[in-house]
């Protein structure tokens, strides 16, 4: 059963998006209206977006959250009386994309874990520049490892176990 204009505040149970969580983003248009049609179908609103089975943005943004969907799906599913398919209806970049340099979008914000081989290799430059007397302090260091070095992580890795074995 679907509804799409039932008053605020009805006591009524739709059931086309019953068991679904959905996150809404703040700056939609008409966010409340889609809220309520989410609401009165079944569908709950869930704060953060890592519970949602659904993240729902605006299409016309440039800074809508990676996997979300444009709110035309709740409009598109409530109108067919079915779920549509979500990825009709693409909001922001699709999950697993990369980012273009400079974009809006924020990265990630955390870090892939250092391997032991990663520390050793680490310890090993640290290790070396102290007995060369060079300051070890701050980024600095590191900056100088991906100068002299280059590369990706694993090829710097490779350069200095090779390093290290002479």
């Amino acid at each position: 059963m679907v509804y799409d204009n039932a008053p605020k505040g009805a006591d009524i149970d739709g059931t086309l998006f019953k068991n679904k969580k959905f996150w809404v983003a703040q700056r939609i248009p008409m966010r409340s209206h889609f809220l309520h049609l989410i609401k009165i179908n079944g569908g709950e609103i869930v704060p953060l977006e890592k519970k949602a089975h659904y993240l729902i943005a605006d299409h016309a943004r440039k800074d809508a959250p990676v996997g979300s969907i444009s709110y035309q799906f709740i409009e598109s599913s409530i109108d067919k009386g079915e779920l549509t398919n979500p990825a009709d209806y693409p909001a922001g970049p699709s999950a697993g994309t990369i980012r273009e340099v400079g974009s809006a979008i924020p990265s990630k914000g955390s870090r892939k874990a250092y391997t032991e081989e990663d520390d050793r290799v680490v310890c090993q430059w640290v290790h070396d520049c102290v007995r060369r007397g060079e300051s070890c302090t701050g980024n600095a260091i590191y900056k100088r490892l991906e100068q002299e070095v280059g590369g990706t992580s694993a090829e710097i890795t490779s350069v200095l176990l090779t390093e290290a074995e002479q």
